[in-house]
């Protein structure tokens, strides 16, 4: 396709503001092209790239969950592709955006292929992994399914304990009947955490909506874990 061409040739060097131009273009139009999950997804690692840690970057991570969701078959092919690419932890973020786009009478499938994930000795792809177990829209049946992956999850990779950890407070905040055994298992999880995990929660755990009392005993317990800490 011209355009999937025209936006991997796009340099930001060259073309400055005008590559974010460019950029919002390309995700207003993603979710309605016809194209294949192997062009879409070289195109969008070429903008990630050229995007570097700009936050402008993230909408096109949307405007692909968006793009896979509208044929089927898209996410599973999707997924594919990601994990047979040599250069894995560069196509890895794109695991969400694929494994969110299943169909609503998909989320057995989407959380298989979480469980899948989890079992990679990638950290960046078991870190997807996590973060889409946390954000899965699922049922009450389901939602123990989850809560058994995460509590049971071993994780002592920095990056993983920290994706486990937002997940299990994103988990809770849609099941708050979970909370004491989030509680529970969180109390426990971050005693063997790394000091810039900890420091993480400690600001993530802000934004916590439903168990204040929670929210309270979890910043002082994690503060006091931080004091005690070396960096």
């Amino acid at each position: 396709m011209i355009l999937i061409k025209l936006v991997r040739g796009v340099d930001k060097s060259f073309s400055g503001h005008d590559f974010f131009k460019i950029l919002h273009v390309f995700e207003n139009v993603l979710p309605s092209l016809d194209a294949s999950i192997e062009d879409v997804l070289r195109c969008l690692l070429h903008l990630t790239q050229q995007a570097g840690r700009d936050l402008a970057i993230g909408g096109v991570y949307r405007a692909f969950q968006h793009f896979c969701s509208v044929e089927a078959h898209r996410p599973r092919d999707s997924v594919e592709f990601i994990l047979a690419q040599t250069d894995l932890s560069q196509y890895a973020p794109f695991l969400s955006s694929s494994i969110l786009a299943y169909d609503s009478n998909c989320v057995t499938d989407a959380i298989q292929t979480a469980e899948n994930l989890i079992a990679n000795k990638n950290e960046m792809v078991r870190s997807q992994a996590y973060f889409i177990l946390g954000r899965l829209d699922v049922g009450e049946d389901q939602a123990n399914v989850i809560w058994e992956l995460l509590s049971g999850s071993g994780e002592r990779e920095s990056g993983c304990c920290a994706s486990v950890i937002r997940a299990t407070i994103s988990f809770g905040d849609a099941f708050p009947s979970y909370w004491p055994r989030i509680e529970e298992f969180l109390l426990i999880f971050v005693e063997d955490s790394p000091p810039e995990v900890l420091y993480e929660i400690y600001m993530e755990s802000t934004y916590l909506q439903d168990d204040i009392c929670f929210k309270v005993k979890m910043r002082t317990y994690i503060r006091l874990l931080i004091e005690g800490a070396t960096f």
